[in-house]
């Protein structure tokens, strides 16, 4: 059986910087260690198109998750910036 997934939510990276590029080349949006484990038991799958991080959730023929999320969850994500000039990575 195929899994579906449905957009649980979404997060954009925004600069006046970027305004005119394709995409954040120096920037990268990653979830925490403790939000990965998180996510994988809420059958929660992350991923990056460009500026913005796609939190996507595994859901029935209905299109209800297969497990409710918390209301009290928390969710952290780190904001990584690479440099150009030695491929050196530093969570902001």
């Amino acid at each position: 059986m195929k899994a579906i997934y449905k957009i649980l939510f979404s997060v954009e990276l925004l600069h006046d910087y970027y305004n005119h590029r394709q995409a954040f080349e120096d920037l990268s949006l990653q979830p925490s260690p403790e939000t990965e484990k998180i996510l994988r038991g809420y059958r929660t799958i992350c991923k990056v198109l460009k500026n913005k991080l796609y939190a996507l959730i595994e859901v029935d023929n209905e299109g209800k998750p297969y497990i409710s999320i918390s209301k009290n969850t928390v969710l952290r994500f780190h904001l990584k910036a690479w440099s150009r000039f030695n491929k050196q990575n530093r969570a902001i």
